[in-house]
Protein backbone atom coordinates (compact mmCIF):
# COMPACT_ATOMS: atom_id res chain seq x y z
CA UNK A 1 0.00 0.00 0.00
CA UNK A 2 1.60 3.49 -1.22
CA UNK A 3 1.77 6.33 1.83
CA UNK A 4 -1.20 8.09 -0.01
CA UNK A 5 -3.48 4.85 -0.21
CA UNK A 6 -2.50 4.54 3.71
CA UNK A 7 -3.71 8.06 4.08
CA UNK A 8 -7.23 7.85 2.60
CA UNK A 9 -7.92 4.47 4.22
CA UNK A 10 -7.04 6.17 7.99
CA UNK A 11 -8.83 8.76 7.01
CA UNK A 12 -12.15 5.99 5.91
CA UNK A 13 -11.24 3.89 9.01
CA UNK A 14 -10.81 4.91 12.70
CA UNK A 15 -6.92 5.62 12.52
CA UNK A 16 -7.33 9.33 13.42
CA UNK A 17 -8.47 9.81 17.26
CA UNK A 18 -8.51 13.00 19.48
CA UNK A 19 -6.96 14.08 22.48
CA UNK A 20 -7.58 17.59 23.77
CA UNK A 21 -5.86 20.57 25.42
CA UNK A 22 -7.12 21.85 29.10
CA UNK A 23 -8.06 25.26 29.15
CA UNK A 24 -8.35 27.36 32.15
CA UNK A 25 -10.10 30.21 33.44
CA UNK A 26 -7.51 32.97 34.75
CA UNK A 27 -10.90 33.54 37.84
CA UNK A 28 -11.02 30.49 39.29
CA UNK A 29 -8.21 28.41 37.89
CA UNK A 30 -11.24 25.63 36.77
CA UNK A 31 -11.43 24.00 33.55
CA UNK A 32 -13.81 26.11 31.27
CA UNK A 33 -13.26 24.05 27.72
CA UNK A 34 -11.43 21.83 25.94
CA UNK A 35 -9.38 22.35 22.13
CA UNK A 36 -9.79 18.81 20.08
CA UNK A 37 -6.45 17.95 18.41
CA UNK A 38 -5.68 15.32 15.96
CA UNK A 39 -3.33 12.53 15.75
CA UNK A 40 -2.82 9.54 13.35
CA UNK A 41 -2.19 6.24 14.96
CA UNK A 42 -0.23 4.81 12.96
CA UNK A 43 -0.18 0.63 12.78
CA UNK A 44 3.31 0.93 11.55
CA UNK A 45 4.69 3.77 13.18
CA UNK A 46 2.21 5.06 15.98
CA UNK A 47 0.90 7.96 17.41
CA UNK A 48 1.99 10.55 14.76
CA UNK A 49 1.79 13.54 15.40
CA UNK A 50 0.01 16.80 12.28
CA UNK A 51 3.80 17.73 11.22
CA UNK A 52 3.79 14.31 10.38
CA UNK A 53 0.99 13.78 8.11
CA UNK A 54 -0.47 17.12 7.29
CA UNK A 55 1.76 18.01 4.37
CA UNK A 56 0.71 15.01 2.88
CA UNK A 57 -3.13 16.09 3.42
CA UNK A 58 -2.02 19.11 1.96
CA UNK A 59 -1.18 17.75 -0.89
CA UNK A 60 -4.22 15.30 -1.53
CA UNK A 61 -6.16 17.57 -1.12
CA UNK A 62 -7.91 15.97 1.94
CA UNK A 63 -8.40 18.81 4.43
CA UNK A 64 -11.96 18.91 4.54
CA UNK A 65 -12.11 15.28 4.92
CA UNK A 66 -9.52 15.62 8.11
CA UNK A 67 -11.30 18.30 9.26
CA UNK A 68 -14.65 16.90 9.26
CA UNK A 69 -13.18 13.65 10.60
CA UNK A 70 -12.16 15.77 13.78
CA UNK A 71 -15.76 17.75 13.85
CA UNK A 72 -17.64 14.15 13.91
CA UNK A 73 -15.14 13.00 16.74
CA UNK A 74 -15.62 16.01 18.59
CA UNK A 75 -19.05 16.27 18.68
CA UNK A 76 -19.08 12.24 19.40
CA UNK A 77 -17.05 13.17 22.58
CA UNK A 78 -18.78 16.50 23.77
CA UNK A 79 -22.45 14.41 22.96
CA UNK A 80 -20.86 11.70 25.72
CA UNK A 81 -19.23 13.77 27.90
CA UNK A 82 -23.28 15.25 28.24
CA UNK A 83 -24.84 12.00 28.70
CA UNK A 84 -21.95 11.66 31.69
CA UNK A 85 -23.74 15.10 33.16
CA UNK A 86 -20.69 17.27 32.03
CA UNK A 87 -21.55 20.08 29.05
CA UNK A 88 -18.37 20.68 28.22
CA UNK A 89 -17.35 23.23 25.43
CA UNK A 90 -15.44 21.98 23.08
CA UNK A 91 -13.11 24.03 20.74
CA UNK A 92 -12.01 22.77 16.90
CA UNK A 93 -9.34 24.11 14.93
CA UNK A 94 -10.69 25.67 11.33
CA UNK A 95 -8.26 25.59 8.17
CA UNK A 96 -8.46 28.36 5.11
CA UNK A 97 -9.94 25.60 3.03
CA UNK A 98 -12.33 24.63 5.27
CA UNK A 99 -13.46 28.30 6.18
CA UNK A 100 -14.32 28.76 2.39
CA UNK A 101 -16.23 25.78 1.74
CA UNK A 102 -19.64 26.30 0.56
CA UNK A 103 -20.55 23.17 2.12
CA UNK A 104 -19.19 24.24 5.42
CA UNK A 105 -22.61 25.30 7.20
CA UNK A 106 -24.53 22.28 5.84
CA UNK A 107 -21.95 20.22 6.97
CA UNK A 108 -21.85 21.56 10.72
CA UNK A 109 -25.69 21.69 11.12
CA UNK A 110 -26.10 18.34 9.90
CA UNK A 111 -23.38 17.05 12.50
CA UNK A 112 -24.52 19.04 15.51
CA UNK A 113 -28.17 18.03 14.98
CA UNK A 114 -26.40 14.00 14.55
CA UNK A 115 -25.15 14.05 17.71
CA UNK A 116 -27.53 16.10 19.46
CA UNK A 117 -24.84 18.90 20.62
CA UNK A 118 -25.87 22.29 22.09
CA UNK A 119 -24.13 24.28 19.31
CA UNK A 120 -23.16 26.87 21.65
CA UNK A 121 -21.07 23.88 23.00
CA UNK A 122 -18.94 24.32 19.83
CA UNK A 123 -16.42 26.88 19.09
CA UNK A 124 -14.59 26.99 15.56
CA UNK A 125 -11.43 28.66 15.92
CA UNK A 126 -10.37 30.33 12.51
CA UNK A 127 -6.36 31.50 12.61
CA UNK A 128 -5.86 35.44 12.15
CA UNK A 129 -3.71 34.67 8.74
CA UNK A 130 -6.74 32.48 6.93
CA UNK A 131 -9.25 35.14 7.91
CA UNK A 132 -6.95 37.76 6.52
CA UNK A 133 -6.19 35.67 3.09
CA UNK A 134 -9.61 37.09 1.67
CA UNK A 135 -11.35 39.23 4.59
CA UNK A 136 -14.71 39.72 3.03
CA UNK A 137 -15.57 36.38 2.24
CA UNK A 138 -14.13 34.96 5.17
CA UNK A 139 -16.53 37.86 7.12
CA UNK A 140 -19.42 36.67 5.36
CA UNK A 141 -18.71 33.01 6.13
CA UNK A 142 -18.44 33.62 9.90
CA UNK A 143 -21.56 35.52 9.60
CA UNK A 144 -23.17 32.68 8.69
CA UNK A 145 -21.08 29.95 10.88
CA UNK A 146 -22.69 32.52 13.93
CA UNK A 147 -26.47 32.17 12.59
CA UNK A 148 -25.83 27.99 13.62
CA UNK A 149 -25.08 29.36 16.89
CA UNK A 150 -21.54 28.28 17.33
CA UNK A 151 -19.07 30.52 18.81
CA UNK A 152 -15.75 31.76 16.38
CA UNK A 153 -12.49 32.38 18.05
CA UNK A 154 -9.73 34.41 16.01
CA UNK A 155 -6.58 32.76 16.70
CA UNK A 156 -2.59 33.49 16.70
CA UNK A 157 -3.81 37.26 17.30
CA UNK A 158 -1.13 39.35 17.27
CA UNK A 159 0.85 38.06 13.90
CA UNK A 160 -1.62 37.72 11.06
CA UNK A 161 -2.01 41.77 10.35
CA UNK A 162 -5.75 42.05 10.98
CA UNK A 163 -6.22 45.74 10.35
CA UNK A 164 -8.64 47.25 12.97
CA UNK A 165 -11.42 48.09 10.05
CA UNK A 166 -11.91 44.23 9.79
CA UNK A 167 -11.61 43.27 12.90
CA UNK A 168 -14.80 45.29 13.64
CA UNK A 169 -16.35 43.79 11.20
CA UNK A 170 -15.68 40.09 12.20
CA UNK A 171 -18.64 37.95 14.34
CA UNK A 172 -16.31 37.07 17.05
CA UNK A 173 -16.48 35.77 20.65
CA UNK A 174 -12.94 35.78 20.92
CA UNK A 175 -9.80 36.71 20.61
CA UNK A 176 -6.62 34.28 21.05
CA UNK A 177 -3.54 35.68 21.72
CA UNK A 178 -0.36 33.81 19.66
CA UNK A 179 1.98 31.89 21.69
CA UNK A 180 4.78 33.59 20.49
CA UNK A 181 4.07 36.53 22.26
CA UNK A 182 3.09 35.00 25.44
CA UNK A 183 5.95 33.14 26.39
CA UNK A 184 8.10 36.05 25.67
CA UNK A 185 5.92 38.27 27.83
CA UNK A 186 7.80 37.52 31.08
CA UNK A 187 11.29 38.89 29.60
CA UNK A 188 10.17 41.11 27.22
CA UNK A 189 8.48 44.54 27.60
CA UNK A 190 7.22 44.76 24.36
CA UNK A 191 5.77 41.36 23.78
CA UNK A 192 3.89 42.12 27.46
CA UNK A 193 2.83 45.91 26.27
CA UNK A 194 1.01 43.50 23.06
CA UNK A 195 -0.60 40.96 24.92
CA UNK A 196 -1.45 43.32 27.45
CA UNK A 197 -3.47 45.76 24.43
CA UNK A 198 -4.87 42.83 23.39
CA UNK A 199 -6.85 41.84 26.45
CA UNK A 200 -7.66 44.95 27.06
CA UNK A 201 -9.10 45.91 23.11
CA UNK A 202 -10.79 42.32 23.52
CA UNK A 203 -12.49 43.28 26.87
CA UNK A 204 -13.42 46.55 25.28
CA UNK A 205 -15.25 44.66 22.50
CA UNK A 206 -17.24 42.17 24.48
CA UNK A 207 -14.71 39.44 23.66
CA UNK A 208 -13.80 36.45 25.71
CA UNK A 209 -9.86 36.64 25.53
CA UNK A 210 -7.74 33.49 26.17
CA UNK A 211 -3.83 32.89 25.68
CA UNK A 212 -1.81 29.48 24.78
CA UNK A 213 1.53 29.22 25.34
CA UNK A 214 1.22 29.27 28.81
CA UNK A 215 4.88 27.93 30.36
CA UNK A 216 5.52 28.94 33.95
CA UNK A 217 3.34 30.55 37.05
CA UNK A 218 4.88 34.13 35.95
CA UNK A 219 3.24 34.45 32.71
CA UNK A 220 -0.07 33.04 34.72
CA UNK A 221 0.29 35.59 37.06
CA UNK A 222 0.58 38.73 34.64
CA UNK A 223 -2.17 37.34 32.09
CA UNK A 224 -4.15 37.35 35.44
CA UNK A 225 -3.25 40.84 36.16
CA UNK A 226 -3.67 42.14 32.50
CA UNK A 227 -7.25 40.49 32.97
CA UNK A 228 -7.04 37.94 30.28
CA UNK A 229 -10.28 35.29 30.72
CA UNK A 230 -8.57 31.74 29.57
CA UNK A 231 -4.86 30.27 29.30
CA UNK A 232 -3.70 27.16 28.21
CA UNK A 233 0.00 25.60 27.85
CA UNK A 234 2.20 22.78 29.05
CA UNK A 235 2.39 24.71 32.41
CA UNK A 236 -0.92 23.95 33.28
CA UNK A 237 -1.64 20.82 31.30
CA UNK A 238 -0.57 18.98 28.38
CA UNK A 239 -2.94 17.49 26.23
CA UNK A 240 -4.62 14.24 27.01
CA UNK A 241 -7.22 11.94 26.13
CA UNK A 242 -10.78 11.72 26.60
CA UNK A 243 -10.88 9.04 29.45
CA UNK A 244 -8.10 11.00 31.39
CA UNK A 245 -9.92 14.64 30.56
CA UNK A 246 -13.17 12.71 31.87
CA UNK A 247 -11.41 11.47 34.89
CA UNK A 248 -10.41 15.13 35.64
CA UNK A 249 -14.10 16.62 34.87
CA UNK A 250 -15.47 14.30 37.09
CA UNK A 251 -12.95 15.00 39.71
CA UNK A 252 -13.72 19.22 39.15
CA UNK A 253 -16.83 18.28 39.92
CA UNK A 254 -16.62 16.89 43.37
Amino acid sequence: MTADAGIREALAGDEFELVFQPRTRLADCRLSRVEALVRWRHPVDGLLLPEAYLPAIERLGLMRELTLKVLELALAQAAEWGRLGMHTPVVVSLPLTCLHDDELVVDLVRALCRHGVDARLLTLEVAEAAVMADPHRSSERISELKRTGVGIALADFGVGQTSLTHLRHLELDELKVDASFVAGMAVDERDAAIVRMIVQMGREMRLRVAAEGVRDLRAWAMLDQFGCDEAQGFWLSRPVDADMLTSILRAQER
